[in-house]
């Protein structure tokens, strides 16, 4: 089933193998690096979709200093020339994720927590949303992804643990839930009906009194009614890693998204071997598996998958 075509809204897919959004550090500042195209270049061709690593959206969303930027100062050119030359490739898709760091930042110090942020404040976030996805239409990515995984900001609004406020974004996961929903809703409006609208989604923060596994259903289906296209689930506040668990770390959430939403389902982590892969996408756990790290070492793992 790996090597089976699949589509997601209109982004049709050779195959279900999917390269998830790893951070290079290969940017200066923000900027698109020889480098930086060169990575993906080289991982293009068989594999069925590209998710390029996660881009800030505004400068006090920046996570680390050799991160790629969508901001209004965001290298369009060379954002243009990375697609042309994965798309060159063959059949390979590329899709850009976009994201904020909330508090995070490692670069930035008038960090704001979530309980902190104004209307205004959010309504700004929002619009840079907006603004950085449009970008990546305009650069010719076969897609975007609103990242709401992580700990960053909009997984930061989904966690009991970081969002205490007292206002309608807080306190229950569906008010938890707004802000990434509004943020979906603004960014689908914007790039259209038909542009594909992938989110990366925290659904379970795995630490005592965190965002919880039972809520994944429900908040899946709210995603997905917002205007999500693909839904790409992951970790919360405890990022891509969950303390013990060694394979299949997310299968378990992909499983629960899978009860109410009827697009596709993408997930990673420690998933490995061909013959397991397959399992999975023939119980239904999942539609598309991602595979990062061992490409991040030889990229010739694709062919042993392909």
């Amino acid at each position: 089933m790996l090597s089976t075509p699949i589509h997601a809204g209109k982004l049709q897919l050779a195959n279900r193998l999917v390269m998830p959004p790893l951070a290079t550090e290969n940017c200066t500042d923000g900027m698109v690096t020889e480098n930086l195209i060169t990575h993906y270049e080289k991982r293009a061709g068989k594999i069925g979709l590209i998710i390029c690593e996660h881009a800030y959206i505004e400068a006090k969303g920046q996570a680390s200093k050799g991160q790629l930027r969508l901001d209004h100062k965001a290298d369009m050119d060379g954002l243009k020339e990375l697609v042309k030359r994965v798309h060159v490739k063959g059949q390979t898709k590329i899709v850009q994720q976009i994201s904020h760091c909330g508090d995070l930042s490692r670069v930035v110090k008038d960090r704001t927590p979530v309980n902190d942020l104004t209307l205004d404040d959010m309504k700004r976030i929002k619009q840079a949303f907006v603004e950085a996805a449009l970008r990546v239409k305009e650069a010719g990515f076969d897609g975007v992804e609103v990242h709401a995984a992580h700990g960053y900001l909009l997984s930061q609004f989904y966690s009991p643990l970081t969002n205490q406020r007292e206002d309608s974004y807080g306190s229950s996961p569906e008010n938890r839930l707004r802000f990434i929903l509004e943020v979906i809703a603004d960014v689908r409006k914007a790039v259209g009906a038909d542009y594909p609208l992938l989110v990366r989604f925290g659904g379970c923060d795995y630490k005592e009194g965190g965002s919880d596994k039972k809520d994944v259903p429900h908040s899946s289906k709210l995603i997905q009614e917002t205007g999500c296209d693909l839904l790409d689930i992951s970790g919360g506040l405890n990022g891509f890693l969950v303390k013990g668990a060694e394979s299949d770390t997310f299968v378990e959430l992909s499983q629960l998204a899978k009860q109410t939403v009827d697009i596709p389902v993408l997930v990673a982590g420690g998933i490995r071997g061909k013959e397991h892969m397959n399992e999975l996408l023939a119980q239904g756990a999942c539609d598309l598996i991602g595979y990062g790290r061992p490409l991040m070492k030889d990229v010739s793992e694709i062919d042993l998958l392909l």
